[in-house]
């Protein structure tokens, strides 16, 4: 899948759910969530993948550190 694919698909399911009642929209978040947590260790390796790519293309400074996701996100 194309990051423009991504992208369409993201912006279709935020229309979505943003169509959705409160509670049911709610869930749906809540789903989203435990989900991530649930693979909390593949997004961390990825995102590490992706930030040595970066460096290596020679990406630095606030836009490497805008890339680098931390235990943070998930709390």
């Amino acid at each position: 899948m194309t990051v423009e694919e991504m992208a369409y698909n993201a912006r279709k399911a935020g229309r979505i759910l943003g169509a959705m009642p409160g509670k049911a929209r709610g869930a749906a978040i809540l789903a989203m969530a435990k989900m991530l947590e649930e693979r909390r260790a593949d997004v961390m390796a990825a995102n590490a993948a992706d930030v040595q790519q970066a460096e290596a293309d020679g990406l630095s400074g606030p836009l490497l550190e805008r890339l680098k996701v931390s235990d943070k996100v998930f709390t």
